[in-house]
């Protein structure tokens, strides 16, 4: 007959025994019952958090649309903007320059036009002799007082308006500018700048600067018509004379190298008017400089600086 042993498990101090502090083992008879190790009791697992699903009330009719899909993109590269090269303006010109520039066409007829620039050459050449010749002569930026006032004069940017505000605030004589030049005086005609490497003949539609007031001052006097036109001070020469590159000193406003690496580009505006021009407009012109070596100029009459006035004498 089976007998039915009760072991007792330890129980800890601070709890009393329950009922399942017990295990039932069953023996056969004349066997010992055998303990078993104690159970040891396990925390009981958390049940998970019940996650309630929140939904918004269904509208009657309404559209549901479906959710964008999310797309990863790489970001795009960011542009980088070159420095815009400074350019001359070019809006349109009032009336009055309309009216000006129509009175100067053809006023040149039969006469001599010197271009004085201002090239270190011209302090070798006696230009204070012009005074007493019958020509006219056309100042380009810094005027040299030997002849001032001179009959015309051309400057195409806003720094040499701001440099010789006295010698303009006096001036009575024929200005020619560009549209930057805003401040203007009854005799002062503005022109409209045509991009590119082109020669103006029709400066009614405007003129091409060419990065120089002399190139730009070519084309005025085509239009007016010289028989003749002698220029001065356009020598070109990046070595300059005793180190300068102006015969009055160095431009305030341009670095002496920058302006020195300038003349190559303004070489090919002149090699371009050339091509544009006749062989009877390219006779009209004679570049008095010994200084100046850039093969436009034989394209044109080439005269020494110092010499030329005796032929300006000579066709009189």
């Amino acid at each position: 007959m089976r007998r039915i042993v009760s072991v007792p498990r330890p129980v800890p101090q601070a709890h009393k025994p329950t009922a399942q502090s017990f295990k039932i083992v069953t023996s056969t008879p004349g066997q010992k019952p055998q303990q078993k190790a104690p159970l040891v009791r396990q925390a009981p697992t958390p049940k998970p958090a019940k996650v309630e699903r929140i939904t918004k009330p269904v509208v009657a009719n309404q559209v549901v649309r479906p959710k964008a899909s999310i797309r990863l993109t790489e970001p795009k590269a960011t542009k980088v903007q070159k420095k815009k090269q400074p350019r001359y303006v070019t809006t349109d010109i009032s009336p009055d320059s309309i009216f000006n520039i129509i009175r100067t066409q053809n006023i040149g007829l039969n006469r001599i036009l010197c271009i004085i620039g201002n090239g270190p050459s011209i302090s070798e050449t006696p230009l204070e002799l012009l005074k007493n010749l019958d020509v006219d002569v056309l100042s380009i930026n810094h005027p040299d007082p030997r002849l001032w006032p001179t009959k015309f004069w051309a400057f195409f940017d806003t720094s040499q308006i701001r440099r010789h505000e006295s010698l303009w605030n006096s001036y009575d004589g024929i200005i020619f500018n560009s549209t930057a030049i805003k401040r203007q005086k009854p005799s002062s005609m503005q022109f409209k700048n045509i991009p590119g490497k082109n020669f103006s003949f029709n400066l009614k539609e405007g003129l091409n600067i060419g990065r120089s007031s002399v190139y730009a001052s070519m084309q005025i006097a085509l239009w007016m018509n010289y028989k003749a036109v002698f220029i001065f001070g356009v020598d070109m020469n990046p070595a300059g004379i005793n180190g300068k590159l102006h015969y009055y000193g160095d431009n305030p406003d341009v670095d002496p190298k920058v302006r020195a690496s300038r003349f190559a580009k303004e070489a090919d505006y002149y090699m371009a008017a050339a091509d544009k021009m006749s062989e009877q407009d390219k006779k009209r012109f004679y570049f008095c400089s010994d200084y100046n070596n850039w093969p436009f100029v034989d394209r044109f009459n080439k005269l020494n600086h110092r010499t030329a006035i005796n032929k300006i004498r000579e066709m009189l």
